[in-house]
């Protein structure tokens, strides 16, 4: 049995890169991989999260080590302290540039094969002053120290692998490319369960925007609403619908307040039924300041949506032809909501495109399979079979 431990830099919760990390716990060959986790935070009792009741109940262990916010010699501590007595055949992190502190000390602890995974292109952090500038360059120096500690590397695409790694490591046997795939089936289009959840949420007559992502600067939840804001002045029988929690949820509300959308406007926190509700939505925004490529954009593909999609994301996401990218400055706020029009006068009818999501590499069963071989590949190289 091979001992897999991932670790990240936060609890839980539903998001993109905990998406994919549940996924390939859920279909890696169990008989043949343990995957246990380790997270960056204060405390196991505040771990209440439905993502790790469900992984405890399926077998898996999750462990805590001290956040960086505590400071930087008792976060090393604590992976040393766990270091000492848990042994790994594979580390793999999924924290981006962050990883490379973890696979430092796991390196001196001797686990073999070290992975880190890139998930975005850019750090996710927003530059405001003296402080933040500081964590910027410290994230710097991990984003290069991490080529040098890790012995494989992972992108979710290939400008999130040549961010975080260069282009000169992508282009080894170490690297892989793994998309952000899905379970097609789940999010097949249905018009049974559209019709029942807009009769359930009110919204028979309206044309719904919809958007799955963490309230944060990354997603650029404040483009997003004002878009909406014009497009509601042209149209008011359009609904937003906004799937997700996060450090900005509580301002995006009261900016809402502020627009007098609070009627028009759905703020449905951390959901588990995502697949549902985006049979709900008639067209999808993502107007993101940057991203690897975003599983809740292949998702949404996959429910047959059209898509607005900011041009900071990879044209690779695109894999329906239902795609438009478009810019996000504030003179770009028009284009958005142009091409919402045309999508309220477009009648076609809405498919899953399954054989261009097979065929685009975005099936999560086969691409598990890829990433097991990954593994054993990476495990002979140190003589482990």
């Amino acid at each position: 049995m091979v001992k897999i431990l991932f670790v990240f830099n936060q609890l839980l919760i539903k998001g993109g890169t905990e998406s994919v990390m549940l996924n390939i716990f859920d279909n890696i060959d169990q008989e043949r991989f343990h995957i246990d986790f380790l997270l960056m935070h204060d405390t196991q009792n505040e771990d209440k999260t439905e993502a790790s009741r469900y992984l405890r109940k399926k077998g898996a262990s999750i462990y805590y080590y001290t956040p960086l916010k505590s400071g930087l010699f008792q976060s090393r501590k604590s992976l040393e302290v766990f270091f000492k007595s848990h042994h790994y055949d594979i580390v793999h992190t999924h924290m981006n540039a962050l990883g490379a502190e973890v696979l430092k000390i796991a390196k001196k602890y001797g686990v073999p094969v070290r992975v880190a995974h890139s998930h975005n292109t850019w750090h996710q952090l927003e530059i405001h002053g003296l402080k933040d500038l500081l964590h910027y360059l410290y994230l710097e120096k991990e984003r290069k120290q991490i080529r040098r500690v890790a012995t494989h590397y992972i992108g979710c695409s290939e400008e999130a692998g040549e961010w975080l790694f260069g282009k000169k490591l992508c282009r080894t046997p170490e690297y892989f490319t793994f998309k952000n795939a899905i379970d097609v089936e789940k999010y097949q289009y249905n018009p049974e369960v559209r019709q029942k959840l807009r009769t359930e949420y009110h919204l028979e007559d309206q044309f719904v925007v919809g958007h799955v992502g963490r309230f944060d600067y990354q997603k650029n939840h404040v483009f997003l609403i004002h878009a909406f804001e014009r497009l509601h002045q042209k149209n008011a029988n359009t609904k937003l619908m906004l799937i997700g929690i996060g450090e900005y949820f509580e301002k995006m509300q009261e900016l809402v307040r502020q627009l007098k959308l609070e009627d028009s406007v759905l703020f449905l926190g951390k959901r588990s039924d995502v697949p549902q509700l985006l049979q709900a939505m008639d067209v999808f925004f993502m107007p993101s300041h940057f991203e690897g490529l975003p599983v809740s954009l292949i998702e949404a593909q996959a429910a047959g949506l059209k898509c607005l999609v900011s041009d900071q994301v990879s044209r690779q996401a695109d894999i329906s032809g239902n795609v438009q990218f478009l810019g996000i400055e504030e003179n770009d706020l028009d284009h958005w909501v142009n091409a919402a029009v045309t999508m309220m006068k477009d009648k076609n009818d809405r498919r899953t495109p399954i054989e261009a999501i097979q065929e685009n590499g975005y099936d999560m069963k086969f691409n598990i399979k890829q990433l097991e071989a990954f593994y054993q590949k990476a495990l002979k190289r140190n003589g482990i079979n």
